[in-house]
């Protein structure tokens, strides 16, 4: 009985910690994601700011050009101002045009992405239920662990004692099944409950 408890209980503890595992990589991703939203995010207000500055360039040039028809300035010097400044409109307005083509392709980058991060958010809930039901599971099983013949519980442990005769001095050993592992501590021996039989005996 105590050894299909503790099956038990080592299966819910790997389901627990697989359970945690898989929690911390989609929140490891999730984060991955915010980062690169953040960083879209930042890319479409340094679009939107140029986008703005381009304009306001755009109209500027045109209304300098505007004048440049109502005055009807004389000479070739006039002539190629106006001239230049209508290839400088030109050339802005391709870039504004450009830039409003990038503006809507990062939009849609930005749509995406949230789309994504809903998505493991939503899978990152899931996993911390998932792993609540299991730490729930491995408490209750805890809860109902029978204590071996011949021994008593100490906290969640279970506890042998046995005197040993010595020459010089009588040392007690304790026998504790939790760690696996014997241990020397101020004068007692540790051992896990895999010896239980040798205690016993």
């Amino acid at each position: 009985m105590t050894d299909r408890i503790k099956a038990k209980l080592e299966q819910l503890r790997g389901e627990a910690d697989a359970a945690v595992t898989r929690a911390e990589d989609a929140e490891a991703k999730n984060k991955q994601i915010e980062q690169a939203l953040l960083v879209k995010e930042q890319e479409l207000n340094s679009t939107l700011t140029r986008a703005a500055r381009l304009e306001t360039e755009n109209e500027k040039l045109s209304q300098d050009l505007e004048t440049l028809k109502r005055t009807n300035l004389d000479g070739e010097t006039s002539l190629k101002d106006a001239s230049n400044k209508q290839k400088k409109i030109e050339l802005l307005e391709e870039e504004l045009d450009k830039a409003e083509q990038n503006l809507r392709e990062t939009a849609e980058k930005l749509r995406q992405v949230d789309a994504k991060a809903e998505q493991l958010e939503r899978q990152v809930r899931v996993l911390e239920q998932d792993k609540e039901a299991l730490e729930k599971k491995y408490r209750s099983g805890r809860q109902v662990q029978e204590v071996p013949s011949g021994a008593r519980r100490v906290g969640e442990e279970f506890v042998w004692i046995v005197d040993i005769p010595s020459p010089i001095i009588r040392i007690s050993t304790w026998f504790a099944c939790r760690t696996g592992i014997a241990q020397i501590v101020l004068g007692s021996l540790w051992f896990p409950a895999s010896i239980q039989s040798l205690v016993q005996h």
